[in-house]
């Protein structure tokens, strides 16, 4: 019989991304949604025993329309292998290997609550109902997006919290 006191102590933190430059002749930090995609080096700390950590190379650009123009961007990101971009990278970070997601800063919501709050409240409110389409019951949160807060640092320096969400994409309507 083990004791609270024998058992190893759970540490769950927020998970860390870390994204560098990698001589791009736009920096990340200057990037505006007109100029594309560019490539930067991934690190994803997760923090937990549930996702693992990573390392790769990411395609990144701006994402969204009116948000574009915020200060603080969000990101549409794409894990490959290696710079070049020839093997995607499939990474699970809660919804099943993909390697495409979005990284909101929720600009205009100092909670970062109503988008991902919004949304599980909505999935919970789907789940209620009878008469679901049988595509959204294998779908990730019924189909609607789904997310979590994770810090950002860009090249070393502290760009704030995040959420981490799976994009609108085909995968995610199931």
């Amino acid at each position: 019989e083990t004791t609270a006191e024998e058992e190893e102590p759970f540490e769950e933190t927020i998970p860390t991304i870390y994204m560098y430059d990698l001589g791009s002749s736009i920096p990340l930090v200057d990037l505006q949604k007109s100029q594309g995609e560019i490539v930067v080096k991934y690190i994803y700390n997760s923090g937990s025993k549930d996702i693992e950590s990573f390392e790769c190379y990411c395609e990144i650009k701006i994402q969204g329309a009116s948000s574009a123009g915020y200060p603080k961007k969000n990101f549409t990101v794409k894990f490959f292998k290696d710079a070049d971009l020839e093997s995607k990278l499939k990474v699970d970070l809660g919804w099943g290997k993909e390697n495409k997601y979005c990284m909101k800063a929720n600009y205009v919501d100092s909670s970062q609550a109503r988008n991902v709050v919004g949304a599980k409240l909505f999935a919970e409110v789907v789940a209620s109902r009878e008469n679901i389409n049988p595509g959204l019951l294998d779908a990730p949160n019924y189909g609607v997006i789904d997310g979590y807060p994770v810090v950002v640092y860009i090249n070393g320096e502290f760009h704030g919290l995040y959420t981490m969400n799976i994009p609108k994409d085909k995968w995610m309507f199931g």
